[in-house]
């Protein structure tokens, strides 16, 4: 069972260009070693998993996981869904244009409030 003080969640990795293959393929590994779950590329983006404390140890940022609603939000404890790159080594941060959290989606306020 998940430790709910420490659940999975991911990010969106967003490439900087137009990688090749070969490029996106050492950025994905980059984040592999680090040890996220990697996801397949799509276009110039791939998701990254990890458990709360895994994203907080690289990034170097707490974050707030809000699971009290529909749709889990994952943050930065100052509110921003963007991560500080500058923890990752130059290399990646030289390649990235941001590493981010999905905002959740918006919900119809009646389909939210229950009747």
């Amino acid at each position: 069972m998940e430790n709910p003080d420490d659940p999975t969640v991911s990010a969106v990795v967003n490439v900087s260009g137009a990688p090749d293959v070969a490029a996106m393929g050492r950025i994905k590994t980059g984040f592999s070693a680090l040890g996220f779950e990697v996801h397949a590329p799509f276009h110039t983006s791939f998701s990254i998993g990890g458990k709360r404390s895994l994203f907080e140890k690289v990034f170097d940022t707490p974050l707030t996981v809000d699971n009290t609603s529909l749709a889990a939000s994952v943050t930065t404890v100052d509110g921003d869904l963007g991560l500080p790159l500058t923890a990752l080594t130059d290399d990646l941060q030289s390649q990235l244009a941001s590493v981010a959290f999905m905002p959740p989606p918006a919900l119809p306020m009646d389909f939210a409030a229950p009747k």
